[in-house]
C-alpha cells in the first residue's frame, strides 16, 4: 500500500469480477460484466502470458456498451 500511495495512488478493491482468468469466452465475460456493473464499479481483468484474446474481444464489446450508458473511466488518486 505505501509504494501505491508513493506513486500518488490509492489501493482500491474489486466489484466485478468476471473470472476472465479462467477463459470462459468473451460472451460470458461480458454477461458477467453487465449483470454486476453498478456505478461506482471497479471491474478485475487479467493481462496475463499472453492469454488475453478473451478478455480483449470481451473489452472490445464492453467499453463502448458501458460509454452508451453514461459511465466514465480513470486511474485511482489520492
Amino acid at each position: 500500500m505505501e509504494l501505491a500511495a508513493d506513486s500518488g495512488m490509492q489501493p482500491l478493491g474489486w466489484s466485478v469480477d468476471p473470472r476472465d482468468w479462467r477463459r470462459p469466452g468473451a460472451t460470458a465475460i461480458v454477461e458477467a460484466v453487465q449483470r454486476e456493473v453498478r456505478p461506482g464499479a471497479v471491474i478485475l481483468l487479467h493481462d496475463w502470458r499472453g492469454l488475453r484474446d478473451q478478455t480483449v474481444e470481451a473489452l472490445e464489446r464492453l467499453l463502448p456498451w458501458l460509454v452508451e450508458r453514461g459511465n466514465t473511466f480513470g486511474f485511482p488518486t489520492r
